[in-house]
């Protein structure tokens, strides 16, 4: 194991650990929203076409 090797084995297995418990956590809330009915909306992945918002511009003027 890579981690093993370079020393770092105790500070990778913790951030395996945080990243669990952070997944963990969030699906607790994601579950908690959506029994309460509100909609929860997955993060979009590589090639969805959903778009920021703060990268929205409004549509040119015609001219």
């Amino acid at each position: 194991m890579v981690a093993a090797k370079g020393g770092q084995f105790d500070h990778t297995a913790q951030r395996l650990r945080d990243a669990r418990a952070e997944g963990a956590e969030r699906q607790r809330v994601v579950d908690q929203l959506r029994t309460a009915g509100a909609p929860v909306i997955d993060r979009p992945v590589s090639g969805d076409p959903a778009t920021d918002l703060q990268r929205l511009t409004a549509p040119a003027e015609p001219s």
